[in-house]
């Protein structure tokens, strides 16, 4: 499988997952040190294109976890930055595998609609297979 991208795609996930890679060293430095108010989280969010309610959907499939500083109710919840970067990492790479998929499989289905001749029965037996990979 081969990815067009251009170079400001490229250096856009490079730079993510080396923001994601040093809050993870950071993060062994000093635990404490990478907690986040929820807010922050969510502006920090809004700010990268994310939408700030994803992030309660990724505390309940339980891929970032909130962590409060006391038993009190309106305690403040804290997110670790570093769980949140690597998520969005995650699926910044899973979207782009995603969209590189989808584009090979409609170029299959292009190249397949072209042979319509019986004579190109072979060669459209093989593109189907091809296809069934996907």
């Amino acid at each position: 499988m081969y990815l067009q991208l251009t170079l400001s795609e490229l250096t856009s996930y490079l730079s993510d997952a080396i923001d994601a890679g040093i809050s993870s060293y950071e993060q062994s430095l000093r635990p404490k040190g990478d907690l986040v108010k929820q807010a922050e989280v969510k502006r920090y969010l809004a700010s990268k294109g994310a939408r700030p309610h994803d992030l309660h959907t990724w505390v309940e499939q339980g891929l970032v976890h909130a962590q409060k500083t006391s038993e009190a109710q309106n305690a403040s919840v804290y997110y670790s930055i570093t769980e949140v970067k690597r998520v969005m990492c995650a699926i910044k790479l899973k979207q782009l595998y995603n969209d590189s998929t989808i584009r090979q499989q409609e170029a299959a289905s292009r190249l397949a609609r072209t042979y319509t001749n019986q004579d190109d029965c072979r060669e459209r037996n093989k593109i189907k297979k091809l296809l069934k990979t996907f």
